[in-house]
């Protein structure tokens, strides 16, 4: 086994662990402690942050220093909030989606869906798209459903447990 494998092989093993774990902790906390981590990372990442700070400057070259920096720590804080929300796939059913999720618009997409014309639907890849891949899935689950993604690229073993999380909550 090669070292890049095995490392990621562990890496694997710990995301299942921390998936079963974390079932029984509510996602709310869970997301709290995602962003102190994203916080806290802001600092000890300088590349990371110098790299996104260069980007952000060319992007938006009319923000001033404090506004570049500050949403900086934001993308790393959101960054540790998604990656929190991978672990939490496998558990968002139906009732979860009702009890947690508001849609604007979804009853004209699923009267059209009714219609069995075809419906595409186009996101954003803004924010937790994983989860919204999911959460969409359910929503149509009695349709021909199917998300395109790409495969990620010299991770096999986490990208092949990605695809299982997909699954279990039957997102083709």
């Amino acid at each position: 086994m090669k070292k890049n494998s095995s490392i990621e092989y562990s890496l694997c093993q710990i995301a299942k662990a921390a998936t079963f774990v974390l079932r029984f902790i509510p996602l709310g906390f869970s997301i709290f402690v995602a962003r102190i981590i994203g916080f806290i990372s802001y600092y000890f990442f300088i590349k990371k942050r110098r790299i996104a700070y260069k980007n952000l400057k060319i992007a938006f070259p009319h923000y001033s220093c404090s506004q570049i920096n500050r949403t900086v720590r934001q993308v790393f804080m959101n960054c540790s909030q998604h990656i929190m929300e991978l672990f939490y796939l496998p558990w968002l059913d139906k009732n979860y989606i009702k009890n947690h999720i508001a849609f604007e618009g979804m009853d004209k997409a699923l009267k059209i869906a009714d219609n069995r014309k075809g419906l595409i639907l186009l996101g954003l890849h803004e924010g937790s798209w994983e989860v919204a891949s999911v959460v969409l899935s359910q929503v149509f689950e009695k349709y021909n459903y199917t998300i395109l993604a790409r495969t990620q690229e010299g991770i096999p073993a986490l990208n092949g447990l990605l695809k299982e999380y997909r699954a279990k909550r039957n997102c083709k």
